[in-house]
């Protein structure tokens, strides 16, 4: 007889890898230290939330799928707050109804015959992104949001009936993640028994936003991701070997603390005029007559600030930008019709704060100072946690390859047997199954401009950017 695989795939929002302690998670911990672990793991650029979703479920970069920050001007939708469901609904409508640019897990597992179902306590657009036409294709995507942001919406009504109501979030959001625990364990697992279960925990990310990462809230949101996450490795420990699925563990970016804010758009509006600006701490530039000479002053004028970091221009060679100093856009993988013609990285810097933490950056939104961010390419948020186990993995290895949010797409794939059309820019994790090995060796890449450098892994005929750094 033939054993039906699955696969269980856990999201720890926002989670820095060297936050995995065992004082800190010790049921993260000793999963990990039992599994194959991925230490040079590397989320996307911007390195933001619902882009990376959309990089984990295509296994391909923004360019490729098209979602190129969580907020930008695409050509044809006018402003998109990834955020939000009517925004995204606007985005697909313009793109013929193809929201992501490339199949994602979803339109790929349907077509193979096989169900997905997300449990999620991320913001209803990141929800939305994991399996984007979920109704459509008859699978289930549960959202603590409620049944406004669930696929079908009327899917709500059997897991509020086995989970009770879903509580209200909170920082930390434990309630949350207990209820989405809940519902994955004893409604989605034996009710609906997908083929790929999805388990996304907001913390630490919510909380670590508002309160910081080495606060008391902050090291309690640890606390409580990894108390649901225990519930379900114990329920997943507990199966006969023959239904225990592949569980692949992962966070979509990690964070910095927020030193000081700089008002970066009032500063471009008063020297260049009213502008397409979308502001963060990783912010886009639109140019509205998008000529290449106005491009060139906005990139010369941005990198003469003392509050700016890395520039990154459309019209490069393919390493450098427009003007000395910036880099092409093509070596973040963002090179598309709506990418921003110039995104920037405002400085970063790599001290203590106040508890210890180190990894710091200036920013331009609500967050407080004292908080913490991500979007840029400091090395502490491109690190992202990424652990393959359970069944068919490869027990107690940590891999010395470059590896990223890109390759978890194409190792589910193929635990589930599915066969990788070729289309994909990730790689099977080969390494981190049972039998695997390394093949050949990563190498490190760095490119400079004008005493900027551009850090990026190389392997198999593939780029990870690793981070950037000043001097």
């Amino acid at each position: 007889m033939v054993t039906r695989r699955r696969v269980l795939l856990v999201v720890f929002d926002g989670l820095r890898p060297d936050m995995i302690t065992p004082q800190r998670m010790p049921s993260l911990s000793r999963f990990r230290a039992r599994s194959a672990a991925f230490p040079l793991s590397r989320t996307v650029f911007p390195s933001e939330t619902r882009v990376a979703v959309s990089s984990l479920v295509t296994g391909c970069h923004p360019g490729r799928h098209g979602l190129v920050a969580n907020a930008f001007i695409s050509r044809q939708a006018g402003h998109v707050q990834t955020a939000k469901l009517d925004h995204l609904d606007r985005l697909a409508a313009s793109r013929g109804g193809r929201l992501l640019q490339r199949p994602s897990l979803g339109e790929r597992l349907a077509a193979a015959g096989r169900r997905m179902t997300v449990i999620s306590t991320a913001s209803p657009g990141a929800t939305r992104l994991l399996n984007h036409r979920a109704a459509e294709l008859g699978h289930v995507t549960l959202s603590a949001h409620g049944s406004g942001a669930t696929q079908p919406a009327a899917a709500m009504a059997a897991a509020t009936a086995k989970a009770g109501p879903i509580p209200e979030g909170a920082a930390p959001n434990t309630p949350r993640m207990h209820w989405a625990a809940t519902v994955l364990l004893d409604h989605v697992l034996p009710d609906l028994d997908p083929d790929l279960a999805v388990l996304w925990l907001s913390d630490p990310d919510s909380t670590w936003h508002y309160r910081g990462i080495g606060t008391a809230e902050g090291l309690a949101a640890l606390s409580g991701a990894d108390a649901a996450f225990a519930r379900v490795l114990d329920r997943v420990d507990a199966e006969p070997a023959e239904r225990r699925p592949q569980v692949i563990v992962m966070s979509d970016h990690g964070h910095v603390t927020t030193r000081a804010t700089i008002d970066a758009p009032t500063l471009v509006r008063d020297r260049f005029g009213e502008q397409d600006h979308q502001p963060g701490y990783s912010g886009g530039i639109s140019l509205p007559g998008g000529g290449e000479r106005q491009l060139a002053e906005v990139a010369e004028w941005l990198l003469g600030q003392p509050w700016c970091g890395h520039v990154f221009t459309r019209g490069g060679d393919g390493r450098t930008g427009l003007v000395a100093g910036s880099f092409d856009r093509r070596l973040v993988a963002c090179d598309h019709p709506d990418a921003p013609d110039l995104y920037y990285c405002m400085a970063t810097d790599d001290e203590l704060d106040a508890h210890g933490i180190d990894g710091g950056c200036l920013f331009h939104n609500a967050i407080p100072v004292g908080g913490s961010m991500h979007g840029g390419l400091h090395p502490r948020e491109m690190a992202n946690v990424l652990i393959v186990g359970g069944s068919g993995a490869r027990p107690g290895y940590s891999s010395p390859l470059p590896a990223g949010t890109i390759d978890v797409a194409p190792t589910i794939l193929r635990h589930l047997g599915i066969e990788d059309d070729g289309t994909m820019d990730g790689r099977v994790l080969e390494e981190a199954l049972e039998g695997g090995g390394e093949a050949g060796e990563g190498r490190i890449e760095e490119v400079r401009s004008a005493g900027r450098r551009l850090i990026r892994r190389l392997y198999a005929g593939r780029a990870y950017l690793d981070s950037a750094h000043a001097g």
